[in-house]
């Protein structure tokens, strides 16, 4: 069975860092301590609504990369360090 989004949040997520690189942003969030468990580099979370895929996971703090595309398509641009984000992981 694939994978898929239920479209319910589980949870937000505190923007700590944006930083910036020549065709996309990083994102370092605070990832809720309860949705950690089974979360690795290479996964699919829903973001705000957006799919994104986890770029890398340091205990708590979690990266996703922001390409060009998803940035022209998306309001996700326009978030800002302190700003929160919802989450959901895929079912499985």
């Amino acid at each position: 069975m694939d994978k898929i989004f239920t479209g319910v949040v589980q949870g937000t997520a505190l923007i700590l860092k944006i930083e910036e690189n020549n065709d996309h942003l990083i994102h370092i969030v605070q990832f809720p301590a309860e949705l950690l468990p089974g979360l690795a580099i290479g996964d699919s979370v829903s973001y705000n609504g957006c799919c994104l895929t986890v770029a890398a996971i340091d205990n708590s703090h979690v990266g996703f990369y922001l390409f060009t595309d998803t940035l022209l398509k998306t309001a996700l641009g326009r978030l800002a360090i302190g700003d929160k984000v919802n989450i959901e992981k895929v079912a499985a």
